[in-house]
């Protein structure tokens, strides 16, 4: 009985709407791309507050005993992902395809002139040149997940 019942509380929750947007991005500062990648979070929280969604990449908890579970808990738990693949990691690259092994929406964002690794040449990428640029198509891109999310329900 005791299965049966958090498997319906994990059913009712999963059906609950999420307002939580996961970012998935690299970590390590990059001399070539400056300060640009602490912009681009700046940028994701920005478009997705106007979207009264709630973004946040996995150090912002401040009591997370291990990296990995809470990685996949937000996946799992999150409306959609944000992934920018300008610096090349295979930590950024393992949770992306986590993602879409998991059926999530992702939007993925590149600085321009960023080369993508064979694999994720076919996904659809926002090459961005400057932050005005990134939230200009973000917001475009999370307004058509809302539009489609509003007629699904």
């Amino acid at each position: 009985m005791d299965d049966f019942a958090k498997r319906v509380v994990s059913l009712a929750q999963m059906a609950q709407a999420s307002r939580d947007v996961f970012v998935i991005m690299s970590f390590s500062e990059d001399p070539e791309l400056g300060p640009d990648l602490e912009d681009v979070l700046e940028s994701y929280k920005a478009v997705c507050s106007e979207f009264d969604y709630k973004c946040e990449r996995v150090d912002d908890a401040s009591n997370v005993p291990r990296i990995l579970p809470e990685m996949i808990e937000r996946i799992e738990g999150c409306a959609f992902s944000i992934v920018d693949l300008s610096k090349e990691s295979p930590n950024v690259y393992y949770e992306l395809g986590y993602a879409e092994g998991h059926d999530k929406t992702v939007i993925v964002t590149a600085k321009k002139g960023t080369t993508l690794p064979f694999d994720a040449k076919d996904i659809p990428v926002i090459f961005w040149q400057n932050q005005k640029s990134l939230r200009d198509m973000l917001r475009e891109k999370v307004k058509k997940l809302q539009e489609q999310d509003s007629v699904m329900q």
